[in-house]
């Protein structure tokens, strides 16, 4: 184990045996769903979420779709949102991410395909299932994108109709209850499901003497955003929760 007057900003490192102190990132409500997981799993959580989704209003005199696209369960429910997408159930729903597309499936979506957690295997995946001339393809997307799936598939001789869905506000603020425990050290552990999430984060404890040992990213990319604000950054094998899980040092 590294001596803590080694670890930077870092409080203590946990050891095997020992229950830790989580804080989620995610927004809701995501973030109590993952809560109960990980205390399910032994761990003491803490909700903070870095980010507000807000649905936008339901678009209008949209084409009947050959295809949608859903790159995150809020992706998901803002299709659910839109009372003309009450009749596309059965039109084909390509999702990333098992979790996206378990989602759908939920929402009462039929014919669903999942492609793994990042862009070019969705991309992939639309291309092997829907010829480019099928007809038009609603991309129900967040208002920041991440990731070129859009440019990829319009190149590719797809129409695509991209729709604002909805967006997701940054926080303000932590609470001086979060901010007094990552100061102190009693937060081994933060989870971060996306780059804007970690980003916010960072801008949010910027200046300040946080001590955290560990810091869960979904993937590389988020994990970039991390850099220096943990003593050890693990990244999910996979960009998936499960995996994400996995790199939880054992209790």
């Amino acid at each position: 184990m590294p001596d803590k007057s080694s670890l930077g900003l870092a409080g203590r490192i946990s050891s095997p045996g020992e229950t830790m102190h989580l804080l989620v990132t995610r927004p809701e409500p995501d973030a109590s769903a993952t809560a109960r997981r990980l205390e399910e799993m032994g761990h003491r959580v803490t909700v903070a979420p870095m980010l507000t989704v807000v649905l936008n209003d339901p678009p209008v005199d949209l084409p009947e779709p050959a295809g949608l696209i859903v790159t995150s369960r809020n992706g998901v429910r803002a299709l659910q949102s839109w009372p003309q997408a009450a009749g596309w159930r059965d039109v084909p729903l390509f999702a990333i991410g098992e979790a996206t597309g378990t989602e759908a499936r939920t929402a009462g979506f039929t014919r669903v395909t999942a492609g793994a957690g990042e862009g070019a295997a969705l991309l992939r995946v639309i291309g092997a299932a829907l010829p480019a001339k099928a007809g038009p393809v609603i991309y129900a997307a967040a208002r920041d994108l991440s990731g070129n799936l859009a440019e990829h598939l319009e190149a590719a001789g797809y129409d695509l109709q991209m729709v604002e869905a909805y967006r997701a506000d940054r926080a303000e603020h932590l609470s001086p209850e979060v901010l007094a425990e990552l100061e102190a050290g009693s937060i081994d552990g933060a989870l971060f499901y996306s780059r804007r999430t970690a980003e916010t984060f960072r801008d949010l404890v910027a200046g300040r003497p946080i001590r955290l040992a560990h810091a869960f990213a979904l993937s590389e990319q988020v994990a970039g955003a991390l850099q220096g604000l943990a003593a050890e950054v693990h990244v999910a094998a996979e960009p998936d929760e499960a995996s994400l899980f996995k790199s939880i040092p054992p209790l």
